[in-house]
């Protein structure tokens, strides 16, 4: 999202509508640029992204913003602006159902952003052998005795491996130890699945 400052008043000519509009829609173009390019380069197909525009408004001179799911991908119109307009002050209404609204004092859009997702497709599972992300051996004492147990990166463990225990899998933020015979098992979204012998 970005911060802005576009006050809109209530009494606004088409033209300053549109002008608001194109405003907006300069920027939303911007954020959607930005997020679809990132998520590309993540690995996201581009027919899978869905990007939804949305704004920060109050009316002019009040402390608190309200969130709007923006009615239109973009504003390219005074009616256009409009719809805006509404939805804010349908939003509003909503969210103040006990104060009135104040659409004389103008409107005042003080953020815009943009909700950018993906449909995340099922990785197929691959192989079970995990030794991509074995890391070496090492002594642990798990269950009351010393066991040589298998290292293994979590972050390089990927759909369909499986690791038994005796095992230690690693991670910067976390660690999960695998007693003997334990089994943890990846699945297609990448989780891990630990199974009690």
């Amino acid at each position: 999202s970005v911060s802005t400052q576009i006050d809109i008043g209530a009494r606004a000519s088409d033209d300053e509508l549109q002008a608001f509009g194109a405003k907006v829609t300069t920027i939303w173009d911007d954020l959607t640029r930005a997020a679809v390019d990132e998520m590309v380069a993540d690995g996201h197909a581009l027919s899978k992204i869905k990007t939804v525009p949305f704004l920060m408004m109050r009316y002019t001179g009040q402390l608190e913003d309200v969130e709007v799911m923006a009615p239109l991908p973009a504003v390219r119109s005074a009616d256009d602006m409009r719809k805006v307009i509404a939805e804010f002050e349908a939003v509003y209404a909503k969210v103040n159902h006990r104060v009135s609204r104040y659409g004389e004092a103008g409107f005042s859009i003080t953020e815009l952003g943009l909700i950018a997702t993906a449909d995340k497709g099922k990785r197929p599972l691959g192989r079970s052998d995990p030794a991509s992300a074995h890391k070496g051996v090492r002594e642990a004492y798990i269950g009351g005795r010393w066991h040589k147990a298998n290292l293994y990166e979590m972050d390089l463990l990927q759909p369909g491996h499986e690791v038994t225990g005796p095992a230690i899998i690693e991670h910067p933020a976390t660690t999960l130890v695998v007693h003997p015979q334990d089994r943890v098992h990846v699945d297609e979204w990448t989780l891990l699945h630990y199974t009690h012998a």
